[in-house]
């Protein structure tokens, strides 16, 4: 996408950025997501979290072998089953039946394998 304030540079599609309250402001990374599941997004968040309280560069490069422990911790309640099911479940909201799919997206590919497991869906309203 252009920029609104310099057309002929890109804007980034994926970034976070830390006010000066705290909060994040978050585009395109994974946490933006609806269907991202949950432990996912909260490592994620408890990560940029951790990153947005670096006040120069530096200090965010220093954080970077404590982000890399951090991440190993979560690789590795993954890894010894540690993380309850529900935590990795990725949730999709489909807007048209089976039959109105013409390629095999990745939603329609969702769908066809549910319904011949028998359990046949809905389109979401609203």
């Amino acid at each position: 996408m252009p920029s609104k304030v310099q057309p002929r540079r890109p804007v980034a599609n994926r970034y976070f950025g830390a006010f000066l309250d705290g909060t994040l402001k978050t585009r395109g990374i994974a946490s933006c997501r609806r269907d991202i599941p949950r432990f996912v997004r909260e490592a994620q968040e408890e990560m940029l979290q951790k990153m947005a309280r670096a006040e120069t560069r530096q200090g965010l490069e220093g954080q970077v072998p404590e982000l890399l422990e951090r991440l190993g911790d979560y690789a590795a309640l993954l890894q010894n089953g540690r993380v309850h099911p529900r935590e990795l479940v990725i949730t999709r909201r489909f807007s048209r039946p089976l039959n109105q799919y013409k390629v095999d997206t990745q939603s329609a590919l969702t769908l066809q394998q549910l319904e011949a497991e028998g359990w046949p869906c809905t389109p979401a309203s609203g």
